[in-house]
């Protein structure tokens, strides 16, 4: 029971006993459990439920029963019972009755088994949506950037699941991760996202320059001169070309001293032979060399500075390996320099320079990655909302990957699971057709076998043995009764005592229990509600109800289980079991209170039934009882205490001035007796003060002489 009425907050009745006496005042609850076991599905219960471990049927008796079958309706529906003439028919049906039990405990382990297996695949569900709820988590809030991804999918854990089980498994694992997707949608979406330059790429020509033979070539002089027998015996002609630019152009013979002895030994011829070595075809070469040397200079000023290239916003993780390739490719070109200045000083030493063009490639063979890069950054600028979505469309493929393992198995669960749920499901179909055919042969045999009489002869034989001999059921036709009284055969029913409807009322409850309502009906269990029956009665009848209750419903085989709410300690006690072992075995016992968190049910010991008296006192020694509860229960302790004793001075302990001072006002108006109708009862408290009340009914008592009284039931 929960979110109706008095029932604030979820509470249980749960029992596996046959027999079930639920006690409590009135206004905790009683008539809203019966009301809804009565008629479960209107609305107002859509958070209360019922969990039975059979197929049952549930008949309540309460005050919705009466006004339904006595007032409502033109006639009572007959009531169906067997006829004790065909013995053989009542045989067969023992034995399908019997069959059917096997049959449904059959069922029920199968339903079980079925049961079990639908919750672990609810289990195996539940820990893969789970799972994949892990996306939500890590992309929604934070910086929000992928959050748009996800999209219709934030509130619902099941829904975000679907979507990544229905997206068809990558043949591959994807090559860029969701950091990837996300400096992508970063840089789309920055303010000022602008169209970036590709890099530069490198065209040098220089293999013209790396290849050139002069530079192998070994460059000498002129093989006619006189010095060049000397010179090439001596291997110095570079040495001799070096000295030969510190001499002047022309000077007095013996007046210019040599640059490798400082002796004033050079003269005009030897100034000419050196030159005449030095011929044309020398400086050709070297001429040659110096035009190999600027070309080189200028082809190596044409590779642009590295921060071109690491200072690129979308270089990205290509920057370090950029850097190094540019920085390899400068070593190789400087190298070359270095030794093309090296064969102009020595022009006579062969050379080979390096080939940079492996190490141009390379860089090149980079460059061309990033760009690819920044023009896909650049196509997506230009159509940014399409690239958004391929980039959406990639997030998933990657989240499709990662939490492929989860989602496999799940299915590889699910199928199992179904396959075994559908063989028991099966099985369980086997058993409905055999309930079937056991039910359709309990129906065959009772067509010609049920009538109505025996109901109305048991009705009418329990009314003249209660005494009550003023009217009587009697048989319209084979599917109705009615109410008569000697020359009254209308509405007889409005005319009755609430004692004698109770009666009437009851005793046709009991035939429906153990009857049927209609010829056709199949049997199943049972369950009986019965809710306050002696609420009108006089004590003359509450003993006669009680032992009926017993015979009728506690021993009878035709009833699974009953339970019965009621108001009296009294009754309670008498339906209660004596007997502690078979009270063990076959009853349970409620209690149902109203404190100010609402109607509660808890299990209730033997050993704490009291009688009314106590039971008035130990509901009032609570504070957190209803405050209505707490000033009728006041009330009630009033009347009972001093009904008892006969204190004809109770009167005047009300008229006492301590009594009728303002702060007691509300109190003497809810609990003087004379203030109001004996049949009158507090449902609304506008002005309650628990300890006013309580210091109220201490005067009371004290006026009256009972001080001690009131402190030893105040221990309750």
């Amino acid at each position: 029971m929960e979110q109706v009425a008095s029932f604030k907050e979820a509470t249980t009745i749960d029992s596996d006993k046959r027999v079930n006496l639920i006690y409590g005042l009135n206004g905790t609850g009683k008539t809203t459990i019966s009301d809804f076991l009565y008629g479960s599905t209107n609305p107002r219960y859509n958070h209360c439920r019922i969990v039975a471990t059979t197929q049952s049927k549930i008949l309540v008796y309460n005050r919705a029963f009466i006004n339904d079958h006595f007032f409502v309706a033109d006639g009572l529906k007959g009531i169906f019972t067997l006829s004790k003439e065909n013995k053989r028919a009542e045989e067969r049906i023992l034995e399908a009755q019997a069959t059917i039990r096997a049959i449904m405990g059959n069922r029920g382990d199968t339903e079980a088994k079925k049961q079990d297996l639908m919750a672990a695949v609810a289990q195996q569900a539940k820990d893969a949506v789970d799972e994949v709820w892990k996306i939500k988590q890590d992309f929604s809030g934070g910086d929000r950037v992928l959050e748009y991804c996800l999209d219709g999918l934030k509130g619902d854990k099941s829904k975000l699941y679907s979507h990544v089980a229905s997206i068809e498994r990558p043949k591959a694992e994807p090559s860029r991760s969701a950091s990837d997707i996300k400096e992508d949608v970063e840089i789309l979406s920055a303010d000022g996202a602008a169209v970036q330059k590709l890099l530069p790429a490198l065209d040098l020509s220089v293999a013209e320059v790396e290849e050139a033979k002069v530079l192998a070539k070994v460059i000498e002089g002129s093989k006619d001169n006189d010095l060049a027998a000397l010179i090439t015996r001596l291997e110095n002609a570079d040495w001799v070309r070096v000295g030969m630019s510190f001499l002047s152009e022309s000077s007095d013979d013996g007046s210019e001293s040599c640059p490798f002895c400082q002796e004033k030994t050079i003269t005009t011829a030897f100034r000419k032979k050196l030159r005449e070595y030095f011929d044309e075809v020398y400086e050709e070469d070297l001429q040659r060399i110096r035009e190999l040397q600027r070309r080189y200079n200028m082809l190596i000023a044409e590779v642009p500075n590295v921060e071109v290239y690491a200072n690129h916003p979308l270089i990205g993780p290509s920057k370090a390996l950029i850097e190094e390739r540019h920085r390899n490719l400068l070593t190789v070109l400087k190298s070359n320099a270095n030794s093309i200045q090296s064969k102009l000083a020595q022009p006579s030493i062969p050379i080979a320079l390096v080939e940079s063009s492996a190490a141009m490639t390379g860089l090149n063979t980079l460059i061309m990655a990033v760009n690819e890069e920044i023009q896909g950054h650049n196509d997506r600028l230009q159509n940014r909302d399409n690239a958004l979505v391929v980039l959406k469309n990639e997030f998933w493929q990657i989240m499709r990957w990662k939490y492929d393992p989860v989602i496999s198995r799940h299915e590889r669960d699910k199928a199992a699971t179904t396959e075994k749920v559908q063989t028991l499901e099966r099985e369980i179909k086997h058993f409905n057709d055999a309930l079937k055919f056991e039910n359709d042969k309990i129906v065959s045999a009772q067509k010609d076998t049920v009538n109505t009489q025996m109901a109305v002869d048991a009705i009418n034989g329990a009314l003249i043995d209660l005494g009550m001999n003023e009217f009587r059921i009697v048989r319209l036709t084979d599917t109705h009764y009615r109410i008569e009284r000697p020359n009254q055969a209308d509405d007889v029913f409005r005319t009755l005592s609430e004692g004698e409807k109770m009666i009437i009322s009851f005793l046709y409850f009991c035939e429906l229990c153990t009857g049927k309502s209609s010829p056709d009906e199949a049997d199943v269990d049972r369950i009986a509600v019965i809710d306050d029956p002696i609420s009108s009665l006089s004590h003359v009848f509450v003993f006669n109800v009680g032992q009926m209750i017993k015979s009728r419903f506690f021993s009878s085989r035709q009833i699974t289980q009953v339970f019965v709410l009621t108001h009296s300690l009294y009754f309670f006690y008498e339906l209660a079991e004596k007997d502690s072992v078979k009270r063990r075995d076959n009853q349970r016992l409620f209690r149902l209170t109203k404190p100010s968190s609402g109607s509660s049910i808890q299990v209730m010991k033997y050993e704490e039934v009291r009688n009314d008296y106590d039971a008035y006192w130990s509901i009032i020694n609570d504070p957190t009882t209803h405050q209505a509860v707490i000033a009728n229960c006041m009330r009630n302790i009033v009347e009972y205490f001093f009904g008892f004793i006969r204190h004809e001075g109770l009167k005047n302990v009300f008229q006492s001035p301590e009594l009728q001072a303002p702060r007691f006002q509300t109190f003497y108006r809810y609990i003087n007796r004379e203030s109001h109708s004996d049949g009158q009862n507090i449902t609304d408290l506008k002005e309650f003060d628990y300890d006013i009340f309580r210091e109220g009914l201490l005067l009371v008592f004290q006026k009256s002489g009972y001080p001690e009284h009131f402190a030893a039931m105040s221990k309750l």
